[in-house]
């Protein structure tokens, strides 16, 4: 950890306002006007093989476990933080921060804290009915519920009041209602997440997608994940749209279209340490057939489906064959029309459920009667 971090935090433990190094302690308001800190340009590996990773980071702090100096914090300051967020705010992050190994754990107890204690207000969302007070500091705070701007901007709080530059960044997100064969209008904002500097260089972060996930059915499923902490740019892309072109920290930014045309690679995926190896768009037109290759590491398995627009699945139309890396696959359209091919993961040492990680949407020119066999 870097002396000026440690400065910036022994003040805040007293609640100072000061200017130490450069570090300046302040508060987030929504729609309120904000200093803006230029990101730098990041070199970043092609927008299907984002596993070069950008730091260390990324193995050593990139685990599905919530830090245990979450679940540490003093019962006063866990209650405090509900009614007088002013006040106990700092002391929060400061705690949260202590004996932090180095910077990138730092962020991510905070992380952690953000993640575990607010949920996701399911009810405002599908009822459309989210107000801008809803989402801020106090509010958030006392409810512990919000949406993605509630998430963003507690976010930012916390990780400035502990001494790290951060910004909340607004733009599209290929989030819960997505559809690879509907319309997408990446020039509206629909999700907001974090980018915090760490060590001279900005990080993505997405709490709201690693607090859990929503349906209708059961409104908000609480589970933490770090897929989308210090995720690589060129990964965090396929499903995250700035609305800022710089908040990509793409060496070469892409435009609306060449977003749109990126095949849908859920975190998941980038996590579970697989490559694309094809080359795919959003929606790839074909005859009756397709190959897919993708690589992955041996401690993860995988098993892929194909289905119609409607739902329907497909049995024996995928016929998988293991290659040095990963795997490559033939598969065969029963007829012509719109067809998805997903594919699911997990640990290999898991007996657990496997987890979706990408679609690859086609679109069949013709179909096929040829059925694979054992």
């Amino acid at each position: 950890m870097s002396e000026r971090s440690r400065w910036c935090r022994v003040a805040l433990c007293f609640g100072l306002s000061l200017v130490l190094g450069g570090c300046m302690k302040h508060t987030v308001e929504v729609g309120g006007e904000k200093v803006r800190f230029e990101p730098p340009k990041v070199v970043s590996p092609l927008p299907t093989s984002a596993l070069s990773n950008p730091s260390e980071a990324w193995q050593r702090y990139r685990r599905a476990e919530i830090d245990p100096r979450v679940r540490e914090v003093p019962a006063a300051i866990q209650a405090g933080i509900k009614t007088d967020p002013d006040r106990y705010l700092p002391e929060l992050s400061a705690f949260l921060v202590d004996d932090a190994d180095d910077d990138f754990h730092a962020v991510k107890r905070l992380h952690d804290w953000v993640a575990d204690n607010i949920s996701y207000d399911t009810e405002s969302y599908f009822s459309g009915t989210i107000e801008r007070s809803s989402t801020g500091l106090a509010s958030v705070f006392e409810t512990g519920s919000s949406v993605c701007s509630g998430y963003a901007n507690v976010f930012q709080a916390m990780a400035e009041a502990a001494g790290f530059e951060t910004e909340r960044v607004s733009g599209y997100a290929r989030g819960y209602s997505y559809d690879a064969f509907g319309s997408e209008d990446s020039s509206k904002s629909n999700h907001a997440w974090n980018a915090v500097q760490i060590q001279g260089e900005y990080y993505l972060v997405d709490t709201t997608w690693n607090s859990g996930h929503v349906n209708r059915s059961d409104g908000f499923i609480k589970a933490y994940s770090t897929r989308y902490l210090f995720i690589p740019p060129a990964a965090f892309i396929h499903r995250h749209f700035p609305a800022e072109e710089a908040w990509q920290l793409l060496d070469e930014p892409l435009s609306q279209e060449d977003f749109a045309a990126l095949p849908y690679l859920k975190g998941r995926f980038f996590a579970a340490g697989l490559e694309l190896q094809t080359p795919l768009e959003r929606i790839n037109h074909v005859g009756s057939t397709t190959r897919i290759r993708v690589a992955y590491p041996e401690e993860t398995v995988a098993f892929w489906t194909l289905r119609s627009s409607n739902g329907t699945k497909q049995l024996d139309r995928i016929r998988v064959q293991e290659t040095e890396d990963g795997e490559d696959l033939l598969v065969i359209f029963p007829a012509p029309g719109d067809w998805m091919v997903s594919v699911f993961v997990k640990p290999k040492e898991s007996s657990g459920t496997y987890w979706k990680a990408a679609e690859f949407a086609f679109n069949a020119s013709e179909g096929s009667p040829i059925r694979f066999t054992d």
